[in-house]
């Protein structure tokens, strides 16, 4: 992990101080280039962090749209993808449990938010006054995505509940299981198709390589979904007119590598109100633009 570990950070494990882990050393900060369409760069919000960006994300624990997974095609469909969440989850609300759509059993934390915002209630009253159904469940899929409701948080008893707390810190006791932080992974060695080590630069910028060890082993990346295609790239492995744009010899050529990226862009709108009542007010300093520390 090239990040630290998050443990003991109350900038990471408080919900409302996720605004001060983007443009940060949590961040990876990467930026999308400008489009056509979008004619200016647009941050790429990234965890650089034990847990990645469930470590550093806005928390709300919303899995898309069933027709999202349906048109990935077979084995990643919501009928085979739904067992998958339904493990992971450890629901909290007492109305959600009975439900095919949810589950208790799992390690990650989902909770309804402490904190509600006066202008949040009035916010959903205006929006069903404009003609939107209220949305209790925005993981139910048997009733339709549209409408407005208040998202559940990815939190357990309040903290942030991310992958490095829900399953690696568990772990971590184990005899086989070695976690290394500062350290960049740089590329994967091939021997012909076959991984057989991962280089990697530690803290101090000096170039390591972790052979793999067992026959049969095998290197598993997990390092989202920017910066894998990335390192498949580096490795060797990708679009040969990419690579060689780039100067990395061909191992492997994989044209989807690096392409195909469906985000979730977010679009704010921002209002004046004119007394004390926004979470704006309550994380700034009084009469400046400035995060209260």
């Amino acid at each position: 992990e090239p990040g630290p570990s998050p443990r003991g950070s109350l900038k990471v494990a408080v919900p409302v101080a996720l605004t001060k882990l983007f443009f940060s050393d949590w961040d990876w900060q990467w930026k999308a280039p400008p489009t056509a369409r979008v004619p200016r760069e647009i941050h790429l919000a990234r965890g650089r962090a034990l847990g990645g960006s469930s470590a550093t994300n806005a928390l709300l624990y919303h899995r898309g749209a069933a027709a999202d997974f349906d048109d990935w095609g077979v084995g990643w469909g919501s009928a085979e993808m739904l067992p998958a969440f339904l493990a992971a989850e450890r629901q909290t609300r007492r109305s959600l449990r009975g439900s095919r759509f949810h589950s208790s059993a799992g390690s990650v934390g989902v909770e309804d938010t402490r904190y509600t915002n006066a202008l949040s209630a009035l916010f959903l009253q205006a929006s069903q006054q404009a003609g939107f159904p209220m949305n209790p469940d925005f993981n139910n899929w048997d009733t339709p995505q549209l409408g407005v409701g208040r998202f559940q948080q990815q939190t357990l008893r309040g903290r942030r509940c991310h992958a490095a707390s829900a399953y690696l810190r568990r772990a971590t006791g184990r005899p086989n299981l070695h976690v290394q932080t500062d350290a960049r992974a740089t590329m994967v060695a091939l021997d012909g198709d076959r991984a057989t080590a991962v280089e990697y630069l530690d803290s101090s910028g000096e170039r390591r390589c972790v052979p793999v060890a067992a026959k049969g082993g095998e290197v598993i990346l997990c390092a989202g979904a920017v910066n894998t295609p990335q390192l498949l790239m580096l490795s060797g492995i990708g679009p040969l007119t990419e690579l060689a744009a780039h100067g990395i010899p061909a191992h492997v050529e994989l044209p989807g590598v690096g392409c195909n990226l469906a985000d979730h862009p977010a679009v704010t709108a921002g209002y004046t109100v004119h007394k004390r009542v926004s979470i704006t007010d309550q994380m700034m300093l009084p009469g400046t633009g400035v995060l209260n520390p």
